[in-house]
């Protein structure tokens, strides 16, 4: 019997600290970091106290001028003034006087009548305004004067067109013939020929260094440098450089054609020029076309 216990037997409180917090606290113990941890706590607790108590305890700008105006009413001067700025445009005169007014319904260039030919020794003939009625300039196309018809009005001008011409050098074949060289060849132009259309001349890239040709679904293989622009397992579009031959096995026969392009030149001429496209004649006197 234990004579040192008197009273009712207390009973604990079944509430437990749960083990994360007991892991936190172990931890900190650990590192020394109790301290560290008790001041956050308390920084937490009294900073927007802190914070709130010293705004309530500021001057707020009304109170303020209020303040300033009855200082000043004291007859004290004030340490800085304070004046009230009203920000805004220049004046238009100012900001446009190096400018000078003009009308916009006035004709700016007078019209001036044409002299009429043989008037004026060494001049060109010049139509309103100063300006010459024909002006040629390199790579565009021109419009000569038009001569007025009995009703008055004007013809149309001629037109100019430029495109990109060929020149290359084709070998090869079941016959064996020698090299021959084609010159001045325009777009859609077979070669070697129209009767063994192995690629289609199409036109050049835009700085004119390379020629653009489709090849031909007869075309069995492609030996040479040039760069495959479109296709994957077969090319069908091929672009060519000068001083580049390419070799095309064409048809069933396996017919070898060896073409090299030689140069690529601008040219001119009053029509689209365009190669003729199908079957060649058999009495056409123009041989290779």
């Amino acid at each position: 019997m234990n004579f040192l216990k008197k009273g009712p037997e207390l009973k604990l409180s079944g509430i437990r600290v749960p083990a994360f917090l007991q892991d936190v606290y172990y931890d900190l113990k650990d590192r020394h970091l109790l301290p560290v941890a008790a001041i956050l706590l308390v920084a937490i607790v009294a900073v927007p106290i802190a914070v709130a108590s010293s705004g309530s305890e500021t001057e707020t700008p009304s109170e303020r001028g209020e303040s300033g105006a009855t200082m000043s009413t004291g007859g004290e001067e004030p340490d800085t003034l304070v004046a009230e700025s009203t920000p805004g445009l220049r004046d238009y005169r100012r900001r446009l006087n190096h400018q000078q007014a003009t009308d916009p319904f006035k004709e700016k260039y007078a019209d001036s009548e044409q002299p009429s030919e043989g008037s004026g020794e060494g001049g060109s003939e010049t139509a309103a305004g100063g300006i010459p009625s024909s002006t040629e300039s390199p790579g565009s196309t021109t419009f000569p004067p038009s001569e007025p018809s009995d009703e008055g009005n004007s013809t149309p001008g001629k037109l100019t067109y430029y495109s990109y011409a060929i020149d290359v050098r084709i070998s090869g074949g079941s016959e064996g013939k020698k090299a021959t060289v084609r010159k001045n060849l325009p777009e859609l132009t077979m070669l070697p020929s129209r009767e063994t259309p192995a690629i289609v001349y199409m036109g050049s890239t835009r700085d004119g260094k390379k020629a653009v040709m489709t090849v031909s679904s007869d075309v069995q293989a492609i030996f040479g440098d040039a760069k495959c622009v479109l296709g994957s397992e077969t090319c069908q579009l091929l672009a060519m450089e000068p001083g580049l031959p390419q070799t095309f096995v064409y048809g069933g026969a396996g017919k070898t054609y060896k073409i090299e392009l030689l140069k690529i030149h601008l040219v001119e001429s009053d029509k689209l020029n365009r190669a003729l496209l199908g079957e060649p004649k058999k009495n056409n006197g123009n041989k290779g076309d």
